[in-house]
């Protein structure tokens, strides 16, 4: 993927309103009665702006119009298009129009389509909003953590439901130390559960392993699991909320949305998104020809369990509506951020994608997973080419193929080959997983269990 410096890793909402422009390029005739108007408007042009590229789609043609810009400086501009319902599509870039091709890049983009119905002999106006471009933001996001090219291989350290206990919180620094010492490493993921499900939530812990997670000499991303913030409503963890512990867990860990823990580097955070903005947690970057992503989905149901279940004086209660409605709102924000990172590997030809999450979503029930595991098979079956799964929360190795035979209990008939799923050993100290990948090899991932002495 084509690395890019100087953009912002952020694709917040730019209120653009109208722009100067010139020169207009059809691609094709429109099939329309009459002839009408169009006048786009941008506020402002962004600074690094030169070229508008303005598509009309009536649904049978397209024509495409081109549009040289002045950096900085609000304009307008109109263009004569046929009679009808049409959709517009709008791009900026950093070039001048001279030098943008079909595969240049877009700096800014629309957050969705404008559909606007031109009369004949009439004039309608149209105010651009546009984002900047999520692809531009994760360009940078991966040239800044420093993963390698499309065609260089790369490792990665996988960590997952560690520490657990006293025992395992002293020597977690020694863990962390031996991925330090491992040669090759460009990253390191946890996939969650930073404590078992029997202790309690504190601030001061989740500090701890904040302060330990520092010492990591790579950029460290992190999904949250559901000890630190479902299970917390339990007697023995303190017997907290559980989202007033998940707001404290993004604030302590995703205090910076947009940077990684461990060694600092920008990446791609949901929080760029204005419908998910709340998602700090799930985030997206590139590598060796595979995109990866992390989703929140946690065990225990994927938050759906009941909580104070453990109160025994009977002055805890459980409030469904608010937990349910967390989990329906963090569901659609992790099926936006599959569809974002399969659409991204699509975009970018890439040879892979590789999702982690803290749950098992093989295991026992499927309730508070069937949505995003229906996504996710859907959009790797036609995606076609190696999906990893990286799970934790059952803390036993396994490697296998969930969908081979598709999968009765999803509902899910057609067999997904192509999605490889692999849990990472838990509840331990002393082992971490590497993770490979060779945009040139036979396999593109390898798995390595490493051990410490």
């Amino acid at each position: 993927m084509t690395m890019k410096h100087g953009a912002a890793a952020l694709m917040g909402w730019l209120s653009l309103a109208g722009l100067a422009g010139c020169s207009g390029e059809n691609a094709g005739p429109l099939a329309s009665d009459g002839i009408g108007s169009v006048e786009l408007e941008l506020a402002t042009t962004p600074p690094d702006a030169r070229c508008l590229k303005v598509a009309f789609d009536d649904g049978n043609s397209v024509k495409t119009s081109r549009f040289e810009l002045t950096p900085g400086q609000a304009a307008s501009f109109s263009e004569r298009v046929p009679a009808g319902l049409l959709t517009l599509g709008a791009q900026a870039f950093e070039k001048s129009c001279s030098e943008v091709h079909s595969a240049s890049q877009p700096s800014y983009v629309l957050e969705s389509p404008v559909v606007v119905r031109v009369r004949p002999a009439s004039l309608s106006r149209v105010s651009l909003h546009l984002v900047r471009s999520g692809r531009i933001g994760i360009d940078v996001t991966f040239d800044d953590v420093g993963q390698p090219g499309d065609d260089e291989p790369l490792a990665m350290a996988v960590i997952g439901d560690t520490p657990y206990g006293p025992a395992q919180l002293v020597a977690f620094p020694a863990l962390v130390a031996a991925i330090n010492a491992e040669p090759d490493l460009t990253l390191a993921v946890h996939v969650g559960d930073i404590k078992n499900g029997s202790t309690r939530c504190d601030d001061s812990y989740f500090d701890t392993i904040f302060n330990d997670l520092a010492e990591l000499d790579l950029p460290l991303v992190y999904t949250p699991g559901d000890n630190e913030w479902t299970d917390c409503h339990r007697a023995n963890n303190g017997a907290y909320d559980p989202l007033e512990r998940l707001a404290a867990v993004r604030a302590t860990f995703f205090d910076e949305p947009g940077m990684t823990l461990g060694e600092e580097r920008p990446i791609l955070s949901q929080a760029t998104i204005p419908t998910h903005s709340t998602f700090v947690e799930n985030r997206l970057w590139a590598g060796s020809s595979v995109v990866f992503s992390t989703v929140h989905v946690v065990g225990s149901a994927n938050g759906l369990a009941p909580w104070f279940g453990t109160d025994t004086t009977g002055t805890l209660f459980d409030d469904p509506d608010r937990r349910i409605a967390e989990v329906e709102a963090r569901i659609a924000a992790a099926l936006d951020w599959i569809d974002r990172t399969f659409d991204l590997a699509v975009a970018d030809h890439a040879k892979g994608v590789a999702v982690f999450m803290q749950a098992d979503t093989f295991a026992g029930t499927t309730s508070g997973f069937e949505a995003v595991i229906t996504r996710l098979a859907d959009r790797a079956r036609v995606f076609a080419k190696p999906v990893l799964l990286v799970q934790g929360d059952t803390h036993v190795y396994l490697l296998d193929v969930p969908l081979q035979a598709g999968n009765a209990a999803y509902g899910i008939a057609d067999a997904v080959p192509n999605l490889t799923r692999v849990v990472v050993q838990g509840e331990t100290a002393s082992e971490w997983l590497r993770l490979d990948i060779d945009p040139n090899g036979t396999n593109l991932f390898a798995l390595t269990r490493k051990f410490l002495p």
